[in-house]
């Protein structure tokens, strides 16, 4: 058995379903936001919820597999009852869980639940360890948060661009009947493959490797698009992965790609929903110039939602440690001296702007409206009082 094994995503949803797993998941993160951001199980938190277990859920053995499946506990092989044991022995098999000398525990694989649907991820994103493959993360949950489900009537059609582990393609597949998602990726390939059958999915969701310039050029239309692209600018002369090194100098090459063939890709009045974290200043992304052009030029209507904005400073210790480890040529010192300069003297930007962009196919009034959480240095921007809210935020 294996991950591509459709019994082993079967059995896996049995369990679930048996402890009720989406609804434990609910519980145990929403104190902390869950409608924004699910994954919070993680390094950081991983006593709290070994606790939870022994605690809360002890009068209910059935749930001591969902420790290593969740979380980064293993579990005694004995201590689990027959119906476990089964699932198990599926998941050791498929490589979603491993075992040593009678206990159960974590491969590279975590279970969590977001936005309506059950979903196998690269749990290195949230408990670290080596660099992960897969990437599912706030950014995508941004973005699906402002997908309006009148958007998504059953008989649209969706198109979810790289789609990693799948969580736009399926959260789109609860409401449309036709969903496409694409990636080109061997792992995020098998994993969605996974989480569609885990879902129940095989009938309205199909899975294409496919590069995202195929797609675009293929002449089909959608009514609605999601994309969360790689689009981290990096210095060009450092390796990077895949899933997060964008295009062109800034990153965005592949916004500016699909941004120009929405008016063939998108069916009149069609809504694409792309998320990035754009270069800029204090007053607001570099970007917004170019979609001012593209809404007159391509008719588009597009808002921009920036959720957050960081100094350009707070970026240099993450990814100096990160592409470090890509490029161990480079210290870490030597690649924060690296990095800041691309940022002074290449991308010209002091921040960051994690930014979501609603655009629409044939706008009856092409423009960009931006909305932000936060006052603008500006003088005058917004009144008193809700620059203070805004500035809480």
């Amino acid at each position: 058995m294996s991950l591509n094994d459709p019994h082993a995503a079967d059995i896996l949803r049995g369990y679930l379903d048996r402890v009720g797993f989406g609804e434990i998941y609910k519980f145990i993160v929403g104190p902390n936001n869950y409608a924004l951001m699910p994954s919070v199980i993680g390094k950081t938190s991983a006593d709290q919820i070994g606790a939870f277990f022994n605690e809360v859920l002890a009068h209910d053995p059935r749930t001591q597999l969902l420790r290593p499946l969740m979380g980064d506990e293993a579990v005694w092989r004995d201590d689990l009852d027959a119906g476990q044991i089964q699932v198990a022995d599926a998941m050791i098999a498929a490589g979603i869980l491993m075992e040593d000398d009678g206990q159960i525990g974590p491969t590279k694989y975590q279970m969590i639940s977001a936005y309506g649907r059950d979903l196998l991820i690269d749990r290195r994103i949230n408990f670290g360890g080596a660099v992960h493959e897969v990437y599912i993360g706030y950014d995508s949950y941004a973005m699906i948060n402002y997908i309006q489900p009148s958007a998504m009537p059953r008989g649209a059609r969706a198109l979810d661009l790289c789609t990693g582990s799948g969580i736009a393609a399926l959260y789109m597949a609860l409401s449309c009947d036709d969903v496409v998602a694409t990636d080109i990726g061997s792992v995020p390939l098998s994993i969605v493959r996974f989480n569609r059958r885990l879902n129940h999915c095989e009938d309205v969701l199909t899975i294409r490797e496919e590069r995202l310039e195929e797609t675009l050029r293929s002449g089909e239309r959608f009514d609605i698009l999601t994309c969360n692209p790689p689009f981290v600018a990096y210095p060009p002369q450092l390796k990077a992965t895949l899933y997060s090194q964008g295009t062109e100098l800034d990153g965005q090459g592949y916004l500016r790609d699909i941004i120009q063939a929405l008016p063939e890709v998108l069916v009149p009045g069609g809504s694409a929903y792309l998320v990035a974290d754009l270069v800029g200043n204090a007053d607001g992304p570099h970007f917004i110039r170019e979609l001012e052009y593209y809404a007159r030029a391509l008719g588009l209507g597009i808002d921009v939602y920036i959720d957050n904005r960081i100094e350009s400073e707070v970026q240099v210790g993450p990814m100096s440690h990160y592409l470090h480890r890509l490029n161990p040529e480079y210290s870490v010192e030597d690649m924060a001296d690296v990095f800041r300069r691309f940022q002074r003297d290449d991308l010209k930007a002091s921040h960051y702007h994690m930014s979501t962009m609603r655009l629409v196919n044939g706008a009856a009034e092409p423009q960009v409206r931006v909305l932000r959480r936060f006052a603008q240095r500006r003088k005058n921007s917004v009144d008193g009082k809700w620059r203070q809210i805004l500035e809480r935020a």
